[in-house]
């Protein structure tokens, strides 16, 4: 697979989890607001206390793209597992709603 690859099936995995949720008017000031919806990078610095610094934030393509990459490789089984759950449940439905159809 290539990085784009592996970036767009990690694209969906990790944007149905959501860690945490951060408001800062300073990381505000950084990010386009037009882009209201797209993935971001931050580059964060861990904590004796077990708190995150963020240093940086970019929604660059080329970066984001590289750090989902970098996630779908640290994580692909997982990442395989999710899919395949998606697939089934997507085939599950699919036939449920052509039963419904054929008894209607």
């Amino acid at each position: 697979m290539s990085a784009k690859q592996k970036a767009e099936v990690a694209k969906t995995t990790v944007a149905s989890a959501v860690l945490a949720e951060v408001s800062s008017e300073a990381i505000a000031k950084q990010v386009d607001a037009a882009c209201i919806g797209q993935q971001v990078v931050f580059v964060a610095t861990q904590q004796a206390d077990g708190k995150f610094a963020i240093n940086a934030v970019t929604n660059s393509t080329t970066a984001v793209n590289a750090a989902l990459a970098a996630y779908y490789s640290a994580n692909k089984d997982g990442i395989k597992k999710q899919v395949a759950e998606r697939s089934v449940a997507s085939n599950d439905a699919q036939l449920n709603d052509a039963i419904a159809n054929v008894a209607a």
